[in-house]
């Protein structure tokens, strides 16, 4: 099986608009007033989810939302002042607290009862990941009696953990303790989105983790802003809307490898190749043992042909011997055919009834 090219799959999962360069984004009187009135933002996303978003050693925001937010900001004229901190749970709680304007999310987000959130711009799938030794997970109902690990304060949880109700999930602290975990065995696998998954085993070195299947669930990035702030978020849909997807493929590829594997299910292929050796070993083992059959049979008939002309030998020597006692017993012997025909004869008769063997093989004898 081929690699498939991880970017390509997130250009196709991202939401597809029209292409608006060289458009000239117009916000109305409300908007502008209120951009005029609030130059400055704050804003705070997730401190520890690359390739998305994270706060670097510097404390600089990096990952594909700042480089959204970074066109977002040229576009609307905003200025984000982006609030660092040390957890997502950190980060939640401020947006809860309001003490940041904005807060990046997806828009399955549970803190729906305190933000707004704004169309979502980028899809990506929640997938299944495990330790080497496991096969193709098709859905997480086949793991259910598992260890099975989600991320805390993730907005898709909610929605898994109440669907697979009967699951008994585990709660890791983010994806490095979550992948980690796998990695020991202290978990049987963990339930997270592709590419944070794909990002973090790389940049982790994990060698014995791999993404063995996918689920029916995805999430979909967007922003989260406090209820009290509608210019704020009409202002974030207009601009979310202007970005051309040229600019979203090129964020896309300086942040995900290319070498990234798509999810793929090799247990068909697996089945198709035992099948084959097995076949071939069985052709194999049916050609030895008919060869072995073949020299046998050889061997028979050679045998049998040796027994045939010793037997061929033997019978002619008695022949002759039977035929020296036939023609000189000192008595007179004749054979007769089913007609009474005389056709062997030997000298002894012919001396007695006083007859060649020509003329008594005329003579037809009664039977």
């Amino acid at each position: 099986m081929t690699k498939l090219i991880f970017v390509l799959f997130m250009l196709i999962s991202i939401n597809v608009r029209a292409d608006n360069k060289g458009n000239k984004l117009q916000f109305n009187k409300q908007e502008t007033e209120w951009l005029r009135k609030n130059p400055v933002v704050d804003f705070t996303g997730d401190p520890n989810w690359l390739p998305f978003e994270a706060f670097n050693k510097n404390g600089q925001y990096v990952g594909i939302v700042a480089d959204h937010l970074k066109i977002i900001e040229k576009i609307s004229g905003l200025k984000l002042n982006k609030i660092v901190t040390k957890s997502w749970t950190e980060s939640t709680r401020r947006a809860k607290n309001k003490t940041v304007s904005i807060l990046s999310e997806t828009d399955d987000s549970a803190l729906k009862s305190h933000l707004n959130f704004t169309d979502s711009y980028i899809t990506n799938p929640i997938v299944i990941a495990m330790r080497l030794d496991n096969n193709y997970t098709e859905n997480i109902d086949k793991i259910k009696d598992k260890k099975v690990a989600l991320i805390k304060d993730y907005g898709y949880a909610t929605k898994i953990r109440k669907k697979y109700s009967y699951i008994k999930f585990v709660t890791v602290d983010d994806i490095n303790d979550g992948l980690a975990s796998v990695s020991t065995g202290k978990v049987d696998a963990l339930l997270c989105t592709l590419a944070l998954c794909s990002y973090t085993i790389a940049q982790m070195g994990i060698s014995n983790v791999k993404i063995t299947g996918e689920t029916e669930f995805d999430t979909k990035l967007a922003f989260g802003i406090q209820k009290d702030l509608p210019e704020l978020l009409s202002i974030f849909n207009k601009s979310i809307k202007h970005i051309t997807n040229k600019q979203q493929q090129n964020i896309l590829q300086k942040w995900i490898s290319p070498n990234q594997e798509a999810v793929t299910d090799y247990t068909l292929v697996y089945q198709i190749f035992s099948g084959a050796v097995l076949f071939i070993l069985l052709v194999l083992l049916w050609n030895r043992q008919l060869s072995k059959e073949v020299v046998a049979r050889k061997k028979v008939e050679e045998v049998l042909e040796e027994k045939q002309i010793q037997l061929e030998g033997l019978l002619k020597g008695q022949r002759e011997t039977i035929q020296l006692l036939f023609n000189n017993s000192p008595f007179g012997f004749v054979f007769c055919d089913m007609n009474g025909l005389m056709i062997d004869i030997n000298s002894e008769f012919t001396r007695i009834t006083s007859y060649d063997i020509d003329e008594l093989k005329k003579i037809l004898i009664g039977i």
